[in-house]
């Protein structure tokens, strides 16, 4: 369980630093996309090893892999968007909460393995935290709920929760056709779909498509938001059968949000508002409660 954990603490630490590149000075799906696509090359390059590897998968392992490559692009689409409207650390907590009370929500009906009692107060309380962590007074919970029905904070939220359940599936098959192996190529040949289906809906999208003439110093930093994402995925896709539950997965990974507030903080110069600390504070005690459950 040291290794899942030693896993998710790197996932989380990656996630949060990607974000904060992709908030930048106008978010885009082009920039995901440029992101996605770097990935995507060093990912089409591994492909003689990968496409092996994968060999012993059934064909629906395919087609669900197309479905989450399209959620995937959906998802980045609604991120950039919401944090073109909003803070990094107001954002970014409330795309990450409804995932992990969906995820959480739904684990037993799609068998995966139950999360223990102090496991779920765990998850309770992370996402209490990420609620709390948008608010600038005690009084403002009008404001985070109007926050969780602006469209590109659900569409975002909504397409990383089916994501990463679908992704839960795809690993599971991956690693019983070729174990660690499997995963690590699965995450290869991810990294190619995901850049091919960002990069296809931002050329659909009027919005976006004026966003993807990028500049070289964006470009650069798509580069290291690449590299960031493919680190993150990569680690909490190998936590996974580790874990064997991604409610647990995906609410662990949340230590990403006090270190999104940190970072949005010391780089982005954003105000930290009470609230905010204790936000943060009450995400540390679920982390801490979700570290040491019993599996």
């Amino acid at each position: 369980m040291a290794i899942a954990l030693l896993l998710l603490c790197v996932s989380a630490t990656a996630h949060a630093l990607w974000n904060l590149m992709g908030k930048g000075r106008t978010p885009s799906l082009a920039f995901f996309a440029a992101a996605e696509g770097t990935m995507g090359l060093v990912g089409l390059a591994a492909w003689p090893w990968s496409l092996p590897a994968l060999a012993g998968v059934p064909p629906r392992f395919w087609w669900l892999l197309a479905v989450s490559c399209a959620c995937q692009a959906a998802y980045y689409a609604g991120l950039a968007a919401a944090y073109r409207r909003n803070d990094l650390s107001a954002a970014y907590p409330l795309v990450r909460a409804l995932p992990v009370a969906l995820l959480t929500a739904v684990a037993g009906s799609l068998g995966w393995r139950p999360l223990s009692e102090p496991a779920v107060l765990g998850v309770v309380l992370v996402v209490l935290g990420c609620l709390c962590v948008p608010l600038t007074s005690w009084s403002g919970w009008r404001a985070v709920l109007a926050g969780l029905g602006q469209p590109a904070i659900l569409t975002a939220a909504l397409f990383s929760a089916v994501y990463t359940g679908i992704d839960a599936g795809l690993t599971a098959m991956a690693m019983e056709a070729n174990g660690m192996t499997g995963v690590l190529a699965l995450a290869s040949v991810m990294a190619v779909g995901n850049g091919i289906g960002c990069s296809v809906l931002a050329a659909a999208l009027p919005g976006e498509r004026r966003h993807l003439a990028l500049d070289r110093s964006i470009l650069s930093r798509a580069l290291l938001a690449g590299f960031g994402i493919w680190l993150s995925y990569g680690t909490a896709l190998l936590a996974l059968p580790l874990v064997g539950n991604p409610g647990y997965v995906t609410a662990f990974r949340q230590l990403s949000i006090p270190l999104g507030v940190l970072l949005g903080v010391l780089v982005l110069h954003e105000r930290p508002s009470p609230q905010r600390r204790a936000g943060v504070a009450v995400i540390v005690v679920g982390l801490v409660l979700l570290a040491f459950a019993p599996r």
